[in-house]
């Protein structure tokens, strides 16, 4: 399990958080998914990154690694006094010890965070968020937007689609992705990221389609954000359920 360092809680300035933040991300092991221990920081950006952020991993077969990716901005200058925005880095590791030197992922000349990976058929399909202020250049700045590509890093990324929910929603960010365990069919949830509402669940039957309707019906954990969804055996779920002191037929009514 990964995570971003926020470390930071002596600062307030969000400006020097981004110029001066961790370059590191916490690293947590479990053999059980109840018991990960206490967790160490990993060194991952370069010295000419500002901040680590939302880190995520993901298999790449054709490295026989994991990537793990993340949000850094990046200054040529030492003192980090320039102007810079954020990018989406990577770097391979196979034990989350030892990890590749950072390379950049994606750099759209602006802001870019939160990215989040699946992959269906052959294909990834990538989301991210558009970090920008609306308007102008960017008229579906801070929300989700969706791309595809064969590759994890050898392939070329093509664009799916932009603005991801922003007609249930005013703004996003924090996206995680997952298929469904009984059907064809895959959930994006989105923070909303104010004071209302956190993560807003869409769902399709088909995710090369690029389109997501809002899902009914749902009742979701208490203010959750940025993480991940993970399916689980039937013991791994009655151990979690036996550590933290829900039944199967406690989480069946909820």
């Amino acid at each position: 399990m990964v995570a971003t360092d926020l470390r930071v809680h002596d600062r307030d300035d969000w400006d020097q958080m981004q110029r001066w933040g961790s370059r590191s991300i916490m690293v947590w092991e479990s053999t059980d998914l109840v018991d990960w221990g206490e967790g160490r920081l990993v060194e991952v950006a370069p010295t000419g990154a500002g901040n680590t952020w939302a880190p995520e991993s993901v298999w790449d077969p054709e490295q026989g690694a994991f990537l793990v990716h993340w949000s850094s901005t990046l200054y040529d200058d030492t003192e980090h006094v320039g102007q810079s925005y954020n990018r989406i880095m990577y770097a391979f590791t196979r034990d989350f010890r030892e990890f590749s030197e950072p390379r950049v992922w994606i750099d759209r000349g602006w802001q870019t965070i939160d990215a989040t990976v699946i992959d269906h058929e052959g294909l990834y399909y990538r989301f991210l968020k558009d970090e920008r202020a609306r308007g102008g250049k960017a008229p579906h700045g801070k929300s989700v937007f969706s791309e595809t590509s064969e590759s994890l890093t050898a392939g070329e990324w093509m664009p799916l689609a932009e603005g991801i929910g922003l007609d249930a929603i005013s703004r996003g960010e924090g996206p995680l992705v997952y298929k469904s365990n009984t059907e064809e069919k895959w959930f994006l949830w989105i923070d909303e990221f104010t004071p209302e509402r956190r993560y807003v669940p869409f769902e399709t039957t088909d995710l090369a389609g690029g389109r997501w309707v809002p899902s009914e019906n749902f009742r979701l954990p208490k203010d959750p954000c940025h993480g991940v969804v993970l399916p689980v055996t039937a013991p791994e779920y009655e151990r979690l359920s036996s550590a933290w002191g829900t039944s199967r037929e406690e989480a069946m009514v909820e």
